[in-house]
């Protein structure tokens, strides 16, 4: 498939080989379309013809004079002050002077035409905002806020961008003239966008108000909604190459889409962001009108040329994290400026907070509670903490925080990256007793619980594998029991979202399971809802023992011989 710059090259031919103007701009984008237009205006256009008589003769002229001159000058000028000298006669001459202007003008219109009608056009980069503050630096900073009475997430504001520009240089040889060229996303126009980068269950909601599972390259347009389940996410894309990346378990609507291009007109974008996690990479735009901006329920971000996210928790607080650029963020009334390497909380019917510099980091958690310590750094958590995985001290983490005013650090986000490995325990053998508390596999004694999972078709001498962990007196403890299939069947398990539910047959992530009389379901589970499925492949076909909602569960195994490196 050929690409603009071919394109156009292509075009300029047929020009060339006299086919119409009309004819040849058939097919071509408005933007394409005026681009052939402005070459053909070019190549129409008069330019000064040289005369080759009055040039020789201005020539003659010059270089007699210049050397009738250079006699009249003392010696030092004429070995080193020549040519400020040979300036200043040329001043004293008018009729030569002209004469270089006109040589000059028809050299640069001739090198002009050359690089308009036999070098295509070359993409010119986009220049972006200044990036600001590092996320590592530690310092405490209060920034000045405006006043503002407009609602948020429910009527439109005119706040008008204001952006620094940036600069952007050409790699190419010096000798060619290029024509910029602005980044066109296949598939969209100004009203529309496109869906990429579509990653498990993602739903567009419809005029009658139903939804509709999405593919990479859905598009959409302002009205409708886009939500993620979990394990899922998906990109917007923007006509003029702004991407909103929604992480999972988010829902976002589009209020007003009409993403112009630079030479078409002002770019107005306005989203609003009900729950869950975004990011939005925002294309510089050096006007004094665009507008990008993002709605919460409790809050507004205006992006001024940035990269930044958007985190709506469930008791609707709204949190703006800025990477490049700046953010505008409005509560109830007030406005306070996020620069990079900044975040600012909006609670409901509130200000936003005074913006503070973001703190990331993963190691060891040694401490935990209303402090924790990870990788030897104290971090103070709150109601507004987020923790995932349930980590426990011994465990590594990935900590995400903000510095507060007193220089303490505040704890926005723990997740669990990986378990202590030496507190747990594998083992695989027969079972020879089943006791309440108690079982014997390959000779040693497990604990079991009533929150130790254990397959239901275990029996006495069935082939399992137990994963636990060892308590401090040495005892191991099961926290699940697994059965292995014989050698005609290999076993699975994963995690996954529920695509499609009927009596015999499921869709879970992709993947057809079969329902059987016994397999035990988990009551109440719907489409979206995220599970872990437990079976066997039996003659290729999937067959489920259980299937129960996921809780944090983010890892999957079955066994079989290898057919492909990617067997989803």
């Amino acid at each position: 498939m050929m690409n603009q710059e071919e394109i156009l090259q292509k075009r300029l031919e047929e020009l060339e080989s006299g086919v119409p103007l009309q004819i040849a701009r058939e097919g071509l984008s408005d933007d394409e379309a005026e681009m052939l237009a402005l070459a053909v205006l070019l190549k129409q256009g008069e330019y000064p013809v040289m005369d080759e008589t009055a040039v020789s003769a201005q020539r003659k002229a010059l270089i007699a004079a210049a050397e009738d001159n250079l006699q009249t000058l003392p010696h030092s000028l004429r070995e080193g002050g020549f040519l400020w000298s040979f300036f200043d006669w040329l001043m004293t001459r008018p009729e030569v002077t002209a004469g270089l202007v006109l040589l000059l003008t028809v050299i640069v219109m001739f090198g002009l035409w050359v690089g308009l009608t036999r070098s295509p056009g070359a993409e010119l980069p986009v220049a972006e905002a200044p990036t600001g503050l590092s996320a590592t630096a530690v310092s405490e900073t209060g920034l000045p806020t405006e006043d503002a009475s407009q609602p948020v997430a429910t009527q439109e504001q005119s706040n008008e961008t204001e952006l620094q520009p940036g600069t952007a240089a050409s790699t190419e040889p010096p000798h060619h003239v290029f024509v910029p060229i602005v980044t066109i996303q296949e598939g969209t126009s100004p009203t529309t966008a496109v869906l990429h980068d579509v990653v498990g269950l993602v739903q567009i909601q419809q005029p009658d108000n139903s939804w509709t599972i999405a593919q990479n390259g859905y598009t959409i347009q302002a009205g409708q909604r886009v939500r993620t389940s979990s394990m899922s996410a998906a990109s917007i894309v923007f006509h003029d190459g702004s991407v909103a990346r929604l992480k999972a378990n988010t829902e976002l609507s589009i209020d007003t889409l009409d993403a112009k291009l630079p030479r078409a007109g002002f770019r107005t974008v306005i989203l609003t962001q009900w729950k869950g996690e975004s990011e939005h990479q925002v294309q510089f735009r050096n006007d004094a009108g665009s507008r990008y901006e993002v709605k919460t329920p409790t809050a507004s971000g205006i992006a001024r040329g940035t990269l930044f996210q958007v985190i709506v928790l469930p008791d609707m607080t709204s949190r703006y994290i800025v990477n490049q650029g700046r953010v505008d963020v409005q509560g109830k009334s007030q406005v306070v400026q996020v620069i990079a390497g900044q975040t600012s909380v909006v609670r409901p019917q509130a200000e936003p907070e005074a913006p503070a510099f973001v703190i990331t980091g993963e190691g060891e958690v040694t401490q935990i509670g209303t402090e924790w310590v990870v990788a030897g750094q104290t971090f103070q958590t709150g109601e507004q903490t987020v923790i995932v995985g349930a980590p426990q001290v011994g465990d590594i983490v990935f900590v995400s925080g903000h510095l507060l005013p007193d220089g303490a650090y505040m704890a926005d986000l723990i997740v669990l990256l990986a378990r202590a490995p030496e507190n747990e325990f594998s083992l695989t053998g027969r079972v020879e007793m089943m006791g309440d508390d108690a079982w014997v596999v390959a000779g040693q004694i497990v604990l079991v619980t009533a929150d130790t999972l254990i397959d239901t078709d275990v029996v006495v001498d069935s082939l399992v594998v137990v994963n636990g962990r060892i308590l401090e007196d040495g005892s191991l403890l099961a926290e699940s029991i697994t059965r292995l299939p014989d050698q005609s069947a290999h076993s699975f398990k994963f995690v996954g979202i529920v695509e499609n539910i009927n009596d015999t047959l499921w869709t879970i992530s992709g993947i057809t399971i079969a329902i059987t009389d016994t397999t035990q379901i988990e009551p109440d589970i719907l489409v979206g809802d995220a599970v872990v499925v437990e079976g066997e492949i039996i003659a290729d076909v999937w067959q489920a023992h259980s299937i129960h909602r996921a809780d944090n569960e983010r890892e999957f195994e079955f066994s079989g011989v290898v057919q492909s490196i990617n067997p989803w």
